[in-house]
C-alpha cells in the first residue's frame, strides 16, 4: 500500500489533476506493517496501527480512497473494475499496485484452527489475544519476521520451537557470521531452533505436527513464514522482476 499512495501522491505532485481512486480490501486507513512483528505483540502492546498518512492526506490531494472493498475483475475493453461490493469503476490509466499475500502452507491439516500467518492488523490482533493462553507454539520459517514473532511469544512465556528447512536462519538474507548470531541470539531468548526441518502434516489444535525427519511436536497454534508471492500472481497475472 504504501507504494500505492506514493503513485497517487506522485502524479498529484507532477500535475495530474484527474480523479484517483484507490482500491483497499482493509478496512480504516493504509498502516504501516514492520510493527505488526515487533511492538504489537508484547504483552504490553496494544495493536493499533501507525498510518501511512494521515487522514487528511485523501482530502487535501483530492483522493479517494475505497477501503474495505477489494478488486475483482478487469474489463480491459471496455475501461471497467469490478468491485466486491457489487459496484464498477470506469477508468482511463489503471494502475495495478497489488503488493504480495503470505505464501500459504500447503500440507494435510493446514487449513485447521490453530495455523495461522501474520500480514494484516487483524492477524496480528487475533495472535495477540492467543498468545496470553498458549504454551506451546511453533513458527514456520526463520526469517526476519519469523524470528520476531518467535521472541515475542517467547516475551509471553510460551515454549517456541523454529523450523527452518534451511542449514540457518536468513540464508538468502544474512552472511553465515550474522546468521548464526541471529541464531544464539534466539537461543539465548529460550528460542528453539530446529534447522534442516519441514512439515508433512498437522493434527488438530492442541496436538501435534509431523515433522519429516524427525519427531512430532505438541503445539496450541501453528505460526508460518513461507515468504510472499504477489497479489496479481494469484489472480494470474504474470509478474516480471523490475530489475
Amino acid at each position: 500500500m504504501n507504494n500505492t499512495l506514493q503513485v497517487a501522491d506522485s502524479l498529484r505532485g507532477n500535475g495530474y489533476t484527474e480523479q484517483i481512486t484507490i482500491v483497499a480490501d482493509e478496512a480504516g486507513l493504509p498502516y504501516q506493517r514492520p510493527q505488526l512483528s515487533k511492538d504489537f505483540l508484547s504483552p504490553q502492546g496494544t495493536p493499533k496501527p501507525l498510518p501511512l498518512r494521515g487522514e487528511n492526506f485523501f482530502s487535501q490531494k483530492n483522493i479517494n480512497l475505497l477501503d474495505g472493498v477489494s478488486a475483482i475483475d478487469i474489463d480491459r475493453p471496455n475501461r471497467q473494475v469490478a468491485l466486491s461490493n457489487g459496484n464498477s469503476l470506469g477508468y482511463t490509466h489503471l494502475v495495478l499496485a497489488t503488493g504480495v499475500r503470505n505464501r500459504l502452507i500447503e500440507c494435510p491439516g493446514s487449513k485447521l484452527d490453530g495455523v495461522h500467518s501474520l500480514r494484516t492488523l487483524d492477524d496480528v490482533q487475533d495472535l495477540h489475544a492467543a498468545l496470553p493462553a498458549a504454551k506451546n507454539v511453533v513458527v514456520v520459517g526463520a526469517g526476519f519476521i519469523g524470528l520476531e514473532f518467535a521472541a515475542g511469544a517467547r516475551a509471553h512465556d510460551c515454549h517456541v520451537t523454529v523450523l527452518e528447512f534451511a542449514a540457518r536462519p536468513m540464508a538468502r538474507a544474512l552472511s553465515e557470521p550474522m546468521s548464526q548470531w541471529f541464531a544464539q541470539a534466539h537461543r539465548d531468548l529460550g528460542v528453539e531452533l530446529r534447522l534442516n526441518e519441514g512439515i508433512e502434516s498437522f493434527e488438530a489444535a492442541g496436538g501435534g505436527v509431523s515433522l519429516c525427519f524427525s519427531s512430532r511436536l505438541w503445539r496450541d497454534f501453528l505460526q508460518s513464514f513461507l515468504g510472499h508471492c504477489f497479489w496479481a500472481e494469484v489472480g494470474g497475472w504474470r509478474c516480471v522482476s523490475a530489475s
